[in-house]
């Protein structure tokens, strides 16, 4: 019978085995080999432990094979025998997992891997069998050689199998049954590799004759799996191929850019959806087309090169415009990819991705680094930038800084909506009187810059526009119904006449502007070295100021109000003074403005409440009948969030009621934020302390507003008392309507006996001013008391 004598003649079960550990061992090949794949972060470690583990595997194939051999053998060459074959299978299986985890496999590839896994399964089995039966060695160089060639075909078939299964992991859902399949048939295809060297290389005297049929039967079971494990790859490979042309034409089709086909004469060959839907046209419309009619700016010869191969690079990127049908253009980031087939260039697809909007928006941003976004006027930025080209080219250059007068006023009272509407409107008139003269830029605020190079020919050039600028803006600027009449300061530096340096030109025309509105405004001025030393002599007041607290230099005057018939003392005003220790007295319009732009009016104003308060728990202490005393609030202390807590606490801390006090606010305050001044003001109000509306008709707001706000006396103001019989139907109306609205009404800057008859005419109880008396210190107001 067939396989009788190999059955009776070779143990058994160790013929069963050896197929079964062949499979299991090319089953984790497998799976080492797709591990290594994915894991690219561990590869190292991997590839050593997995070779480890598949040649230990192979190794106790090898072991079991040494006892299928019923021929004796030398126990002291079997240490040897495990150490030579546990080599072989460990460095076979390194370098084995090592190849098959490239990606573009060549024919020289496979024949080297092949070679290499073939030479290591015969010379395993043949120095193993050699070294073990020595004493039967007897080679058969026929069934060697076909030993050899069926083992290299064994392999390449191996070989191939697994890179091609690690290669297209991504497919394996589908494909699990090839792949079991082609364990199997590696695993058997392999196990027979032992069995056809056993009767190439050792004489078996087991007292009888094979027969031809069982000498073969070893080649015939090794042929017919390599057979069926050559064929696999091509059913597995239609499976694959079927996939990646589905995954690539999935990849080409839904691809979400568009793609654009391109061979290498520059013709569109094919074209996906996004393509046609970019390109807003058909795809027949597209199939043949010259596709450098669409992309307008792209360098045809630097195209063209790369079209023919000088350039190597496998892709390039840039940026172009495409011309639709209606001939507008789109912006589009390009990055071209070449097509290799069988390593040859055949075309090229164009990833074409709309950047349109994106171009617009880096221009938008572009244009808001270097623009005001309000006026579009050159922005500071840009300023400083001619100024410095200005001056690194030595270009003599004058610089004008303007100021626009009463804007803020105008601002608070109106709104910032009327406020960013005028500024547009300023913006427009510096710019067409300007021109080609030079650059206007906005600064900040209500503040404009404008850079003028000098002209030869003209060298009062400057100075021309700078009278232009008083005599354009002395017509009337119409916004929403309103006829604003401005004024601008203007501040003039030069270069290189004052300074080489742009901040110092900058800082020189912020002088000289100033200068211009301390003389009344509505002009220019150009820079001095006196305006510097003003200047200087300004910001060390500044800093005298913030210490003036601390060394008692600041005190309160009051100024009494009386009323006028009978002449008696109902209150006064609290007046801050201020007597320099080494300059004497310092003015109040000098350093009250200064303490403004400062930020330090806050702190000025909270310390005259809290001397007030002293003087007043003094006063009543001794029993004075003081009357009210009003303190002047500005609207930086007025909205401050702790205002509120600083009065209720100095009240409490000094033991007053709050009807001893009152706070004097200008009109321009409530108009600027009616509904939370009024809040502040009601808040104020519960805590007994009178509000006081001081210069009242200087502002915009009409009589009528006053029953809107939380306020309880008003001051006619100065201006209108000096002219009071020019002014006396508007000063007759503000006393009636005060009345009809049960309000207090008190007229400032009383100084002649016949404002005072002419205001007891018209119904006014109350005034100060030199008349009665001129601010005074606070000993002399108590002594008067």
């Amino acid at each position: 019978m067939l396989f009788q004598h190999i059955i009776d003649h070779f143990h058994t079960q160790y013929m069963i085995l050896i197929p079964i550990m062949t499979v299991i061992s090319c089953a984790i090949g497998l799976w080492i080999s797709k591990k290594l794949r994915m894991d690219v972060n561990n590869k190292n470690s991997i590839l050593i432990g997995g070779s480890l583990l598949l040649g230990f595997s192979f190794w106790i194939t090898f072991i079991l094979i040494s006892y299928l051999v019923p021929l004796p053998y030398s126990s002291k060459d079997y240490p040897l025998y495990f150490l030579i074959i546990f080599l072989f299978c460990f460095i076979g299986s390194l370098v084995i997992l090592s190849l098959s985890q490239s990606r573009a496999v060549k024919e020289t590839h496979y024949l080297w891997g092949s070679l290499f896994l073939a030479v290591c399964l015969i010379a395993s089995d043949t120095f193993g069998f050699a070294l073990l039966f020595s004493q039967h060695i007897k080679f058969n160089l026929i069934l060697y050689v076909t030993t050899f060639l069926l083992t290299l075909g064994s392999s390449f078939s191996v070989f191939r199998f697994l890179i091609q299964i690690t290669s297209d992991d991504i497919f394996q859902g589908a494909s699990k049954k090839w792949e079991y399949i082609g364990v199997i048939l590696a695993g058997i295809s392999l196990a027979n590799i032992p069995y056809i060297v056993l009767i190439s290389i050792l004489k078996f005297n087991l007292g009888y004759m094979y027969s031809d049929y069982e000498i073969f039967i070893p080649f015939i079971l090794t042929i017919g799996a390599n057979f069926l494990l050559m064929l696999l790859p091509y059913f597995l490979g239609d499976t694959i191929l079927s996939k990646k042309a589905n995954f690539y034409t999935a990849l080409f089709e839904h691809n979400p850019v568009a793609v654009i086909g391109i061979d290498l004469h520059g013709a569109i060959n094919s074209v996906n959806y996004e393509g046609t839907k970019l390109l807003e046209l058909e795809e027949n419309e597209l199939l043949g087309k010259d596709a450098f009619e669409l992309f307008s700016n792209i360098d045809r010869k630097k195209m063209d090169a790369y079209l023919a191969g000088y350039n190597k690079k496998m892709v390039h990127k840039f940026e172009t415009e495409i011309t639709m049908k209606n001939n507008s253009k789109k912006d589009v980031y390009i990055t071209a990819v070449r097509i290799i087939t069988n390593d040859k260039f055949i075309g090229v697809f164009a990833l074409v991705e709309d950047i349109t909007e994106k171009k617009k928006s880096e221009e938008q941003i572009k244009h808001l680094a270097f623009h005001d976004d309000l006026t579009q006027l050159s922005n500071r930025r840009v300023a400083k930038m001619t100024m410095n080209e200005y001056i690194k080219n030595n270009i003599p250059f004058t610089l004008m800084l303007l100021d626009f007068d009463r804007f803020k006023s105008i601002n608070d009272t109106l709104g910032h909506s009327f406020g960013d509407s005028l500024l547009q409107k300023i913006a427009r008139r510096l710019d067409s009187l300007v021109l080609d003269n030079g650059k206007v830029a906005r600064f900040g605020g209500d503040e404009f810059l404008i850079i003028i190079p000098d002209d030869l020919e003209n060298t009062a050039l400057y100075k021309s526009i700078a009278q232009s600028i008083n005599q354009v803006f002395r017509q009337p600027i119409l916004i929403d119904g309103y006829e604003i009449i401005l004024t601008a300061s203007v501040g003039i530096s030069r270069f290189p006449e004052h300074t080489t340096n742009v901040d110092d030109l900058v800082k020189y025309a912020d002088i000289a502007m100033y200068q211009m509105k301390e003389a009344g405004a509505n002009g220019y001025k150009e820079f001095n070295s006196e305006m510097s030393l003003h200047a200087n002599h300004k910001v060390g007041l500044e800093s005298d100021l913030r210490k003036a607290m601390e060394y008692q230099e600041l005190f309160v005057h009051y100024q009494p109000k009386y009323q006028i018939e009978s002449g008696d003392i109902i209150g006064a005003e609290a007046l801050i003074r201020w007597k320099h220790n080494k300059k004497g007295f310092i003015p109040p319009n000098e350093f009250i403005p200064l303490a403004e732009e400062s930020g330090l009016i806050v702190k000025l104003e909270k310390y005259v409440f809290t001397e007030v308060c002293k003087h007043i728990n003094r006063w009543n202490k001794a029993g004075k009948n003081i009357g009210r005393i009003s303190i002047n609030i500005s609207i930086v202390t007025l909205l401050r969030e702790d205002f509120i807590t600083f009065i209720a606490e100095h009240l409490q801390k000094f033991k007053i009621d709050g009807s001893v006090i009152e706070l004097e606010i200008t009109e321009r305050i409530v108009m600027k934020n009616e509904l939370v001044v009024n809040q502040t003001l009601k808040k104020i109000s519960e805590l007994g302390i009178s509000i006081s509306m001081d210069d009242f008709g200087t502002g915009y707001s009409s009589l009528s507003y006053l029953h809107k706000l939380q306020v309880d006396c008003i001051k006619i103001d100065k201006s209108f008392i000096d002219q009071i019989e020019g002014n006396i139907e508007v000063v007759s109306a503000i006393i009636s309507m005060a009345k009809n609205l049960k309000l207090e009404i008190i007229a400032e800057g009383v100084e002649t006996e016949a404002q005072v008859k002419k205001l007891i005419q018209l119904g006014c109880d109350q005034a100060q001013g030199y008349y009665f008396s001129k601010p005074i210190s606070m000993a002399k107001f108590e002594a008067i008391l």
